[in-house]
């Protein structure tokens, strides 16, 4: 992840192909809002604006797709997309799916990723209905009223329709917060569904049940790293398997060579 950062690189193919089938999940569930951002916060604005009309799906239709969630922990920003929330026995269930090869389900420490991830989306979305992350923090941390929008974009805002009171970020940004705080009230049942990654079939599914004290957890230890408590940590011995795949590996990356058996990666 950090040599990542340091050096990225281009969307594999694994990661264009997944992302098609979410745009084709999505777009079942909400039009998307039908103007090109120019600018920064054209982009934010596009984001909460359909950040809505997928909220409001949930309330009519029972289901909403493409999420994108605010919070922070310890002081740190943290934004993510939740892939679906559906209403199941009056509840607001969290569903991530994730593709797979073959129908084959993935090996227990990818698995256990899957699982930190979905808990994270539901800690984040919880922290905002329970009114510990608000509209206010939001504003605060991401200084969007002085963040402004393209004349080119608003105009097409006012030329497609948009109303009045959903023009200017800190007005959409409020009504999509009020918005989500809304929603029925959480399930602690978190769903992970498995799709075939070559015709986005559902290849099986995943029931795990929220555990506020692991993701905590997970949560402290990782903020280790960012305060620069510790370096980044190698893989398992589990997990050592992925530096066969990994464009790092004898290259950029030198673990392997520092003690650490052939195969260690940061």
């Amino acid at each position: 992840m950090e040599l990542n950062y340091l050096k990225p690189s281009q969307p594999t193919k694994e990661m264009v192909g997944g992302s098609r089938i979410h745009e084709k999940l999505k777009e079942a569930v909400y039009t998307k809002l039908d103007a090109e951002p120019v600018t920064y916060g054209d982009m934010l604005y596009k984001q909460a604006y359909e950040n809505y009309m997928s909220l409001l799906s949930l309330r009519e239709k029972g289901i909403c797709r493409e999420l994108k969630i605010y919070g922070s922990f310890n002081g740190y920003r943290i934004s993510g997309q939740i892939d679906e929330i559906r209403i199941e026995d009056n509840k607001s269930m969290i569903v991530e799916r994730k593709t797979v090869k073959d129908n084959k389900a993935p090996n227990p420490y990818t698995a256990l990723l899957h699982q930190i991830q979905i808990m994270l989306y539901r800690k984040l979305l919880g922290d905002i209905l329970e009114g510990l992350y608000t509209f206010d923090n939001f504003r605060n941390s991401y200084g969007i009223e002085k963040i402004r929008m393209s004349d080119q974009f608003a105009l097409t805002l006012a030329t497609i329709g948009v109303k009045e009171e959903f023009m200017g970020l800190t007005n959409i940004f409020r009504i999509m917060f009020r918005e989500a705080s809304s929603m029925q009230r959480l399930s602690d049942r978190l769903l992970i569904s498995y799709m075939n990654r070559g015709d986005g079939k559902e290849a099986t599914e995943v029931l795990i049940d929220y555990d506020r004290s692991f993701i905590d957890g997970k949560l402290a230890y990782a903020m280790g790293y960012w305060n620069g408590e510790r370096e980044a940590s190698p893989v398992t011995e589990e997990e050592k398997w992925k530096c066969n795949f990994c464009r790092f590996f004898r290259n950029e990356c030198t673990v392997w060579s520092a003690g650490v058996s052939v195969g260690g990666g940061v």
